[in-house]
């Protein structure tokens, strides 16, 4: 299911979580794309690829919800690990619906939003 997801945006590119435009639909883009590169495909395949796509996109099922809660989490850790803008107050919102809904990512999410605001506070811990 994560690879389907990122294979939506390997013709478009993705757009960086804090790049976003808020009420614009970068999901639609990405299922277009995915159509394009599964159209070799048999139609039955096609279809069980695009039904775990929309799947995560909508994060239907419990793995689904699992799966998109890492990927948020992916994008925090690059944001605390990498030389990104010090707009820390997005990475501790950034998510939470998804992160929030699992025990184990919310342990998770615990642990980077401690790195966070100390990297926020000027306590570098790179």
């Amino acid at each position: 299911m994560c690879v389907i997801h990122d294979l939506g945006e390997a013709i478009s590119g993705d757009i960086a979580a804090i790049d976003q435009v808020a009420g614009s639909d970068k999901g639609e883009q990405e299922r277009l794309d995915l159509i394009t590169l599964i159209n070799p495909l048999p139609e039955s395949l096609q279809q069980d690829v695009l039904t775990l796509w929309d799947d995560y996109e909508n994060a239907s099922s419990k793995e689904a919800k699992l799966a998109k809660a890492f990927d948020k989490i992916e994008t925090l850790l690059q944001h605390t690990q990498g030389k990104n803008p010090d707009n820390y107050d997005f990475n501790l919102s950034y998510g939470r619906k998804y992160t929030d809904s699992d025990e184990l990512t919310a342990s998770v999410r615990a642990i980077i939003d401690k790195d966070t605001k100390a990297l926020a506070s000027g306590n570098n811990t790179r």
